[in-house]
């Protein structure tokens, strides 16, 4: 999604931020590669957006819009302000096969 950058009536920027769907997407990659033994948590989540070149920790509005379409889709659970830890819900759960069986 494109957000425009408005300073007057003069747009100088646009934001890029993903959807709903790339979002649930990266909860899944997010809980299929941290260590199973531990909840998805939001840093999770961020740390492996990192990965593709999306960095969340320079802007605190883009971290409260992450938050925030978290919440509505339903996939964080807790108070806003948790932190790195509030628990992030995934619809789908994999388990990792293990190839030393």
């Amino acid at each position: 999604m494109l957000l425009p950058e408005k300073r007057g009536n003069q747009i100088i920027a646009y934001k890029v931020f993903p959807q709903p769907l790339m979002i649930k997407l990266f909860c899944f990659l997010s809980n299929y590669s941290k260590d199973s033994n531990k909840p998805l948590v939001l840093q999770n989540i961020v740390d492996h957006f990192t990965i593709y070149g999306i960095d969340f920790t320079t802007s605190n509005e883009a971290r409260k819009h992450l938050i925030s379409k978290l919440m509505q889709q339903g996939l964080l659970h807790g108070a806003k302000d948790a932190g790195n830890n509030a628990p992030i819900s995934t619809p789908v759960k994999l388990k990792k096969n293990d190839s030393s069986q």
